[in-house]
């Protein structure tokens, strides 16, 4: 075996093994990722559901016009506004046909389905439960 044959296999067995060191790397990377988007999908539906809530009972005769709801309406709608500004990192998991498809539904029917929403009584598990959290590393 001559000494460039010999550097040859060495560059080739180093190449190989970084090779599998990346592969390995990037994917769990993106399994981290993954979770991470989910959740913070979640946490957006959370907030969205809580806002919804918040506004049912603000037009409840009892605490029509109260100050401190006000407050926590516009509180929320301030989160929800800033979660929005991180679409791109937990839409990612959506495909992207359906998230077109989606845009279209939502924007014919956004105040239908609100008043719907407002109409129909907000259950507790809705609001307060997210489902189970686990990693898939």
């Amino acid at each position: 075996m001559t000494v460039l044959s010999l550097w040859l296999s060495v560059a080739l067995l180093l190449s190989l093994v970084t090779g599998g060191f990346m592969w390995w790397y990037i994917r769990k990377l993106l399994a981290k990722f993954l979770f991470i988007s989910q959740n913070l999908e979640d946490l957006v539906e959370m907030v969205e559901n809580y806002h919804k809530h918040l506004k049912h009972v603000n037009n409840m005769e009892t605490y029509n016009g109260d100050e401190t709801i006000g407050y926590l309406l516009r509180h929320t709608q301030d989160l929800i506004d800033m979660l929005e500004e991180y679409r791109d990192v937990y839409g990612i998991t959506e495909p992207l046909d359906i998230v077109e498809e989606n845009n279209e539904d939502e924007n014919a029917d956004a105040e239908t389905k609100e008043e719907e929403a407002l109409s129909q009584p907000v259950s507790e598990e809705n609001v307060f439960y997210a489902g189970t959290r686990r990693s898939n590393s």
